[in-house]
């Protein structure tokens, strides 16, 4: 950025504008006191001060606003200044008609678009201060008449100025719209970025979500894994000391799995595993937590569960699953399943020892003929002892 555009950049637009249109004006009224002199012959020293007042004091009023720390303010006070002088000059050059008229309605326009229209009042009050300070010290005189073309000149003058300030006007209008068009286009396009931007956000955490759910679940069977089971039994088993709850352990395995998979293939154990993964997640509570604990091997945490009621339940998972077909293939496959249920505080205080209990009881269960489910009994841990033994 250059030098000129930095100072343009840093210049206050009042400031700016307003040097424009006094430079202008003053300019106009110069010429049109100075035709008004030439007609009375007027001193040089008058000559001079006009020179000051129109020619010069727009640039040292520009000088002023633009090196004032706060710019708005210090050309409110130029336009202060400038309606008390003109209100000086009028009464000075003895009120003649057409210049008063332009000099005060330029003035006048120049502070309300500035100020607004409650300008209006302080300006017509400044004017008139000025006017009486001349009169206090020249003495009040007034020929309002002029020549025809100091008339003509005023009449053309302060045309000319109207149109200068609609169109200053409109250029600020222009560049206001202009401005609004970009802060709407702007607007719209951040709008489209927010957008884009929640949309990935949200892409983000559903695919958090995805990972966070994949990291507990087993791929095959959508069952929660052996991972989470680790994660959740303890803090499971403690809430339901809290809350004076029994909870039920099920340890479910499939008979005979290993013909299954030599028959059918790995495809056909998969789908063996799927379909009693579907069975589970229909028969289970929201409060329950099946999972696949390894291989053919299911575990279900069941709170608030008891013995009998978990042992119905997993009697009829048998019955369904006895007589399902599972199809892979042209093949239809059948299987069975068997269950071990410990459950506390009936059998065991710990998750160890209740995960220990269902499966010496699924142990149990195979021994006594498979398709089947058994709870826990302190016998069955004597049994298994003794055989672990021989």
């Amino acid at each position: 950025m250059s030098t000129s555009e930095t100072v343009k950049a840093a210049t206050h637009w009042t400031v700016r504008i307003n040097y424009r249109l006094r430079t202008a004006s003053f300019a106009m009224v110069f010429i049109a006191v100075g035709m008004h002199y030439w007609d009375r012959n007027a001193t040089p020293i008058a000559w001079l001060i006009l020179a000051l007042q129109f020619l010069l004091y727009p640039h040292f009023a520009y000088w002023r606003g633009k090196r004032a720390r706060d710019q708005a303010a210090a050309e409110r006070m130029n336009m202060g200044i400038d309606v008390i002088l003109l209100g000086i000059w009028v009464a000075a050059l003895h009120f003649p008609l057409w210049i008063s008229f332009a000099l005060c309605a330029s003035v006048l326009l120049n502070i309300t678009i500035s100020w607004g229209k409650k300008a209006i009042l302080l300006g017509c009050t400044a004017l008139l201060g000025g006017a009486l300070l001349s009169v206090a010290v020249f003495g009040f005189h007034v020929e309002a008449e002029t020549s025809w073309k100091v008339t003509t000149f005023c009449i053309v003058g302060l045309t000319g100025y109207l149109l200068a300030l609609a169109n200053t006007a409109y250029m600020v209008n222009k560049q206001l719209s202009s401005t609004r068009k970009r802060l709407t286009v702007s607007e719209q396009s951040l709008q489209t970025t927010n957008d884009t931007l929640q949309r990935q956000l949200n892409e983000i955490r559903e695919l958090q979500a995805q990972l966070s759910e994949q990291v507990i679940r087993d791929p095959l069977t959508g069952l929660y894994n052996r991972r989470y089971l680790e994660t959740i039994a303890s803090r499971e088993l403690a809430r339901c000391k809290r809350e004076a709850q029994c909870l039920s352990v099920l340890m479910i395995d499939l008979d005979h799995f290993k013909r299954v998979n030599d028959t059918y293939g790995h495809q056909g154990g998969d789908e063996v595993l799927k379909s009693l993964a579907v069975i589970l997640q229909d028969g289970t509570r929201m409060t329950d937590v099946a999972c696949r604990y390894g291989g053919e091997e299911f575990l279900l945490l069941m709170p608030n569960m008891p013995t009998d009621v978990s042992l119905m339940r997993a009697t009829q998972w048998c019955v369904d699953f006895s007589v399902l077909e599972v199809q892979s293939g042209d093949a239809a496959i059948r299987t069975t399943l068997s269950v071990g249920i410990a459950t506390y505080p009936v059998h065991a205080q710990t998750m160890e020892e209740l995960i220990r209990c269902a499966d010496i009881a699924l142990y149990r269960a195979k021994r006594e003929g498979r398709n089947r489910a058994l709870v826990f009994e302190r016998r069955m841990a004597e049994s298994a002892t003794m055989a672990a033994n021989h």
